[in-house]
């Protein structure tokens, strides 16, 4: 039986071949532990799993670099930017310290530079029409680096740190120049996606009933995370994360596979993509992430309003099921949303919400902005300028910086950059 299910697999299409040989590699990472080094020797060998069956390298390469992308874990580096002493020696016994870490998607991108070079310079840069986009993106992210270089009170740490994120640029100019109309790879890739979902869903529920980390080696976090020390958060209640730095980085991306997940039950019937898809709005729900889950509810809205639009009925096979995701729903609203949005009627409440710590970080973060509006003060060092500017303010009781992203753009690499960013996603 078991060879029969072997054969099924291996001639089977390649959407689902490519979605078991992930969910396969995910899992044998988890339950085998291995070190770093041999991760790196079996994401070499899944490369050549992929490229015996696919025949093409390139999108073999392109699977690859995303089967890796929630893999955090790699060569680290620990860098100190403050020193012990003026933090909690509990919460920071070795000052504020932040970690540089090169992962196997770095090595993957780097490939995928060399290739994608190559083919601009055989063909004399006729495989990408530039475009407005494109422009603008390039120009963001060199923006970043005259930030880094120039702006930086320690260049080399902000350029680094810079540097290890050039791999998105990477991809995006290799999907423009290889996928844009590939119908083939992208349904691939959508089952990636699944097989990621499937995998984190999977971790999220053992670190839950855990309460804490399982403390395996691609675990980005494995230590307790502080929460629950503000009235408006959770006592007692462990947040999962999956294998992501933060469990509102691992909502975010549910968020956004969700999304994906939600279309493709409107086209087709699918009862495996339909449990998938209720399993990963459990873990939604557990990471008590609230912008997370506003975010999920806008898409969700903006999905129903298009198929409206264009007269696109609910399957019959997704209303059957309404009642029990019903209630299903109303069973998670009671035990885990309505408790996270009772806590935070105190979000802003005198001196013991969290909301007023994200107030003064804010308002402390718009002051850095415009004491340094062009260029900012470069990545990873806004915590060491908001202490200058202010000894007494609230990066010198915490380096945290500050909970939104464009503020932290706006602060780290100056108001240009923001708008580079807001052009490039309005065009």
């Amino acid at each position: 039986m078991f060879q029969e299910i072997i054969k099924k697999i291996l001639f089977t299409k390649n959407y689902i071949f490519t979605f078991f040989a992930s969910v396969c590699f995910y899992y044998f990472l988890w339950f085998v532990n291995p070190s770093n080094k041999i991760i790196v020797v079996l994401f070499t060998i899944l490369l050549v799993i992929f490229y015996v069956r696919l025949k093409d390298f390139k999108s073999s390469l392109l699977i690859t670099y995303f089967v890796s992308m929630v893999i955090f874990t790699g060569k680290t580096y620990y860098i100190q930017l403050i020193p012990a002493g003026l933090y909690p020696e509990q919460f920071y016994p070795n000052g504020y310290v932040v970690p540089l870490i090169i992962s196997y998607r770095h090595i993957l991108a780097f490939f995928l530079l060399i290739i994608l070079s190559r083919d601009l310079y055989i063909s004399k840069f006729k495989i990408i029409v530039f475009s407005t986009i494109d422009i603008i993106l390039i120009g963001y992210y060199i923006w970043i680096f005259i930030s880094d270089i120039f702006a930086s009170y320690n260049p080399g740490i902000s350029f680094l740190f810079s540097l290890t994120s050039l791999d998105v640029l990477i991809l995006y100019f290799y999907i423009r120049a290889y996928y844009v109309r590939n119908l083939t790879v992208i349904r691939i890739l959508l089952w990636v996606f699944v097989a990621i979902t499937l995998f984190q869903s999977t971790v999220a529920f053992q670190q839950f009933l855990n309460n804490s980390p399982v403390f395996k080696n691609i675990e980005h976090q494995v230590d307790f995370t502080e929460f629950g020390l503000a009235v408006d958060e959770l006592k007692f209640r462990f947040r999962p994360l999956g294998t992501f730095p933060h469990a509102n980085i691992l909502a975010s991306w549910l968020s956004f596979f969700l999304s994906l997940l939600l279309i493709q039950l409107l086209k087709k019937r699918d009862y495996f993509l339909l449990t998938v898809f209720v399993i990963g709005d459990l873990v939604l729900v557990m990471s008590l992430s609230r912008s997370a889950w506003i975010g999920t509810i806008l898409s969700i809205i903006l999905i129903y309003f298009f198929c409206r639009s264009r007269g696109i009925k609910l399957p019959t096979y997704l209303t059957k099921h309404l009642l029990g995701m019903t209630m299903l729903f109303i069973t998670l609203f009671i035990f885990f949303i309505l408790p996270r949005l009772q806590s935070s009627i105190y979000t802003f409440a005198e001196g013991i919400g969290g909301g007023n710590l994200r107030i003064e970080k804010t308002l402390e973060t718009i002051d850095l902005i415009l004491q340094n509006p062009l260029l900012g003060v470069g990545t990873s060092m806004t915590v060491q300028e908001g202490i200058k500017l202010n000894p007494r303010g609230v990066f010198s009781q915490a380096p945290l910086t500050v909970h939104n992203w464009y503020l932290l753009l706006a602060s780290e690499h100056g108001i240009p950059a923001l708008f580079f960013f807001f052009i490039f996603l309005i065009l």
